[in-house]
Formats: structure tokens, sequence, C-alpha cells
């Protein structure tokens, strides 16, 4: 039986390898300037290449740099890659016992291809990436770059001072593994040269599953619905990719309710209207768009895919949607505004990590306004006075039993942010002229206090259910805020926002006529670019509009100014016992993985 499974794994490697030689030689070198026909120096992104090469469980002899890098691939498919110091006589070696010492978080080398590199930089910026590079501190970390594409994050952001040297070659001969589902620990032997030697970890069969089930994935044309999308990541992604996107915090009382909480609400259609004019075209902030949804701001874009936030820009642009630009953008965010079109509207998400930021947003808004012209304004996050118990995210991540020490620092130690209160958000006000919302507002009142201050809008909203747990969902929030701002004559010029659950274009509806401006998607596009990449965002949003036409006409309106209350029934809507079944959001959902138990040895 063995004998036969690693017959079948070597035959899909094998598959893997001869498809990825195809797509990836195409992709990362045709788009380069050609000097000559064969193996002249054409310029191409080595990271991804290796990366994707190796996804096939096949080694790839490969060197990688942060630095200007030249290759060419031989007839052998093996990929030969040099710096462009390659001359220099004092290439510095680090021995595998310096490399070991560096093994913490606040400390951290790894060596990928023979080279060392200090992440350190990377681990305190980026928290979504922790656990999946700690575990290979002050070790080699080759095999795990070549195995987990999300790795290609970590080269992108480093520079060329992070690059420490060269390391000899290490000896990976026989090495103990923990599986993650903590089975007693084997001793591999891993020798290249007699495949009778080779075993495969349960981590190793699932990845040669999830490439399996990428390359059978379902076409694009077979994509429906949102959901759709969801299914194909949930089955495409890493387990601790997909883990890190869907969790919520605590119980995700708040990131099921954001869901569940547009089936409480009912359309009260009307008849004989003639809906042959009908359009989605909307205007947000002062700005005309084609429909009145957004791609919200969201981390964590490049483990999707290598292309990040230009999977959602490029797509957002040619259907003259908003995309709402991260701060944690994968890109440096002045360098990603330069691939927006001339005429496409960005509104720009901000947060304050220190005080001096704060005091100095004066010289933020002065740089965004003289180098990014298709910002618009300015949506600033007041929810995160520290990071929500992503309880479930740290459970995925935490199965591999050699990164709980680790990671048990990690999940303890919040990251907070800088205090920011009202006070500061009148001075704030002061410095641009640009549109402010308050992006993470959750009661009522404090949407008044906004208005009253001169703020532009809110954006109500509890960061898709991953900060404080039992918050209400956003849509319930938005009823009770535009009441009482007609209430306090506060309405006319405050505009509102909502984000959190969102699958159908009948649930942008429903926000629309409770009085939003705009509803924002974060992870329905974070799924439609796991499966599909940019292709898979621009489908997302074209069946968003599709499904917002086909609505309004059933509903008898022709513009989204004819979108008011009087649309909808929402007397059930505060009842949260009177959940929808709803089967094609809870099919997706995943529960929290249960503690494991050890197996005793046999």
């Amino acid at each position: 039986m063995r004998s036969c499974l690693r017959t079948q794994i070597k035959q899909q490697q094998q598959r893997l390898l001869k498809g990825v030689q195809h797509s990836t030689t195409r992709r990362y070198l045709n788009t380069t300037t050609t000097k000559s026909s064969h193996s002249s120096s054409s310029q191409y992104s080595s990271k991804f290449l290796a990366s994707s090469l190796a996804i096939a469980g096949l080694t790839v002899a490969a060197s990688l740099t942060v630095l200007n890098t030249q290759g060419s691939i031989k007839n052998d498919s093996t990929i030969t890659i040099t710096t462009s110091d390659e001359n220099s006589a004092f290439q510095k070696l680090i021995s595998p016992e310096e490399l070991s010492k560096h093994n913490k978080v606040e400390d951290c080398w790894i060596a990928i291809d023979g080279k060392v590199y200090d992440v350190t930089s990377f681990l305190e910026t980026h928290p979504g990436g922790v656990a999946r590079i700690i575990k290979y501190a002050g070790t080699d970390a080759t095999k795990a770059f070549r195995k987990q594409h999300n790795l290609e994050l970590i080269m992108r952001q480093l520079t060329p001072n992070d690059y420490i040297g060269d390391i000899p070659e290490l000896k990976p001969a026989v090495k103990t593994r923990k599986p993650k589902h903590h089975h007693r620990s084997r001793v591999i032997v891993v020798d290249e040269d007699e495949d009778d030697e080779e075993e495969f970890s349960p981590e190793e069969l699932e990845e040669f599953a999830r490439q399996e089930r990428i390359a059978n994935k379902p076409p694009l044309n077979a994509i429906f619905n949102i959901s759709d999308f969801e299914t194909v990541a949930k089955a495409v992604l890493p387990s601790s990719t997909w883990g890190y996107y869907s969790t919520g915090s605590n119980d995700e009382f708040s990131l099921r309710e954001n869901h569940y909480a547009f089936g409480r609400i009912f359309f009260r259609p009307k008849i004989l209207v003639d809906t042959t004019a009908c359009t989605t075209k909307a205007v947000i902030l002062g700005q005309e768009v084609d429909a009145p949804f957004y791609i919200t701001a969201f981390a964590g874009s490049s483990m999707a895919d290598p292309n990040a936030e230009l999977n959602l820009l490029k797509p957002a642009a040619r259907e003259n949607i908003v995309h709402l630009v991260p701060t944690q953008c994968s890109y440096p965010v002045q360098e990603f505004v330069k691939h927006a079109e001339p005429q496409q509207t960005n509104f720009y998400q901000l947060h304050f990590y220190k005080r001096s930021e704060i005091d100095n947003i004066a010289d933020v808004f002065q740089k965004v306004e003289s180098e990014m012209p298709t910002m618009k304004g300015y949506f600033i996050n007041v929810d995160l006075a520290t990071i929500g118990n992503r309880e479930k995210d740290a459970k995925f991540r935490s199965l591999d039993p050699s990164m709980l020490d680790e990671l048990s620092k990690i999940v303890t130690n919040s990251q907070d942010y800088a205090p920011v209160t009202w006070e500061d958000f009148k001075e704030i006000r002061k410095k641009t002229k640009l549109p402010i919302v308050l992006k993470g507002v959750q009661r009522k009142e404090d949407v008044v206090k906004a208005a009253e201050i001169g703020l532009n809008g809110c954006l109500l909203s509890n960061h898709g259910g991953r900060q404080l747990d039992f918050s209400m969902p956003p849509i319930e929030v938005l009823a009770q805020s535009k009441k009482l701002l007609k209430e306090k004559n506060l309405d006319k010029g405050f505009e509102l926002f909502i984000d959190g659950g969102v699958r159908r274009g009948s649930d942008i509806i429903k926000a629309i006529c409770l009085g939003a401006s705009g509803v924002g998607l974060g992870r329905p596009f974070l799924y439609a670019m796991s499966g599909y990449g940019e292709e898979g965002v621009e489908r997302a949003i074209k069946i968003l509009k599709t499904e917002m036409l086909r609505d309004m006409k059933l509903l008898g309106v022709n513009s989204i100014s004819e979108l008011n209350e009087d649309m909808v029934d929402i007397s059930s809507l505060q009842f949260k016992g009177l959940n929808s079944d709803d089967r094609l959001y809870n099919v997706n959902y995943s529960e929290m993985p249960k503690v494991p138990f050890s197996t005793p040895a046999k």
C-alpha cells in the first residue's frame, strides 16, 4: 500500500511540475525584456518562480536574494540565480551554530537556500505571519519556503540589510518529526536517492491533497455566488491561512450574527412599476460610482495570491467601485497607488500605532493629497484599543506542537495601539479638507457625536467580528443610527457605511434601504482572490452587481435614491434568537478546533 501511495504522490508531483514549468515560466519570464533567445540574462522574479516550482514537492536548486537577481532556466529545469555582488571576495559565512542562536521572536534568523536572513522586522510588523515563520527560527527554512506559498511575503518585505550571509550546507538527513495531530514522534530518514526509505507525515499528505484540490478546482464559470468562492478558498488555502481569514473573536457570536441579521430583514416590493431604466449607479462621499458597495481594507492579501492588493485595485477600476486601501498594504502605499487608473476612486484606511502619528497627522494628509491623487478621503480605525482574542486562528496555527511555546507568547501579548479621543478628532478634522469617516463605530450615540464635531461619516463595523465578541450586528446599529440622526436633524450631508456579513446583492440593498451610502465587503473578495486571483475578484464584483440589479427590479425601483426604509420590514431585526437557516453560509463555517489529546506511544 505504501509503495502504491508513493507512486501516486510522485505521479502527482510530476503532473504539478509539468504544469508549473509551463505556466510559471511563461508568466514570470515572458513579462520581462528578453535580450536573447536562450540563456541570456532575462530579468524575472526568482522568488515567485522558485516558490511555485517547489509547490510540487521537488528539489529545486535556487539561491534567493532580496537584491536584483539574474538567472536562466537550463534544460534540466534547474534554476540558477546569481546576485549582483557574486564576485565579491568577502562573502560572510554563518555557521549553523550561530544561526541556531537567533531563534526568538525578538531575534529571528532563518536560512533559505544557503542564505541567512534576519526576519525579525517582519515578525514585529505583521502578526498574521508570525506563527508561520517562528517555528523555523534559527533553522533551515528552505523546505518550508518551497512548500508554503505564503512565505513569499517575507521575501518581498526584506531589504538588502536583512541579508546576513551564506551558510554551509546543512545536514537534514535524520530528524524527529511530531505530526500536528499529536501522534507519537517518528524518525524519518530522508534519502532522495532511495525511494523505499521515504515516508510522508500527515502534514505532507494533506499538502499533497491540497495541491490536488488546487489542480482540480472548479472553473471560474462554475462560480455562481459569493459563497461558492468561499467553498473553493476553504479547500485550496493552507489551514493556517484559512484560519486567519475566517476567524472571529472568542466564541464568534458577532461573526455569525453579522450575517444572520440580514436574514431577519424582509422586503416590501412594489408592483406595476416600469423598471427598464434600473441602474445601480450611486454617489459615495461626492464620488460617482457604478455600485454602492466597495472593497474594504484588510491585511494579509499576499497570503491569498502573490499579487496581493493589485488583484483588488485593477478590477475595482474596471468596474468603477471604490477600493479602500489598507495601511497594512503588502506594497508601499505610495508605490501601490501608482497602479491606479487616473479616474479611479480610492479611500485610505488609517490607524495609529504611536502617539506621534496622531500629532503629525497633518504631514500624512499633505503627503497623501500631494502624491496620491486617487485618494478621495480617509477612513480612520477607532475600534483598535487592542487586538481582539482571535482564538480560532491561534488554535489552527497551534496544532503543530513545535509552535505551542512561541505561540503562547504571541497570543497572550496583545497588540496595543495609540489611544485616540474625541478631542484628537476635533483637531484632526482641521488638518484636511477631504472627507473623514470613523471606521469601527458600534453605537448610535457615537454616530451622533461624530456628526456634531463635523466629521463626514461613520463606518458601522465590529471589524468583521474579530474585535469585541457580542458587538451588535452593523446592520442593526445602522437602523438605530439613521433614526437618531433624523431626530436630531443631523442626517443631511452625513454618510453611513457598514461592513460585515454581506454575501448577497440583496444584503447590500437592505443596507441602502436603511440609510447606508456604501456597503463594504472584505472576506468575500479575499476568498475570490484565493481561488482565482484578479479574475475571481472581477467576477465577484459582477455577481454582486447582477444580483443588485435583478433584486432592485423585483423590488420595483429604478435607482439607488428610491431605496428607503419603506421598502423593508425590520420588525424581526432585534430578535437575535430568530436566526435563519442559511445553508450556504453555514456549510462554509469552520467550527473552533477542539483541544487535541496525545496518542500514547505503542
